[in-house]
């Protein structure tokens, strides 16, 4: 499968981490090469060390506003 996503500006607790600190993630909107709406949580992302790495850090400074139906992906009970 392959997904196209962007960043959006949402932040959700993830889930809890051993010693008592929470793991967040910012919520990703996009879709499937089908067209079919998609969303994803991502706590961690990297980029090849080879690469441009300062074009990558500001490309992960770029967010949008997130669309209602993304929100609504992820109601609060299935947010630690």
């Amino acid at each position: 499968m392959k997904i196209t996503l962007e960043s959006t500006d949402h932040v959700i607790q993830v889930a809890p981490k051993p010693g008592g600190n929470e793991v967040r993630g910012r919520v990703w909107q996009g879709e499937t090469a089908a067209g079919v709406p998609c969303f994803a949580v991502v706590a961690l992302i990297a980029a090849d060390p080879l690469a441009d790495q300062e074009e990558f850090e500001r490309d992960l400074q770029e967010h949008a506003a997130p669309k209602p139906e993304t929100v609504k992906a992820f109601p609060l009970r299935m947010v630690l």
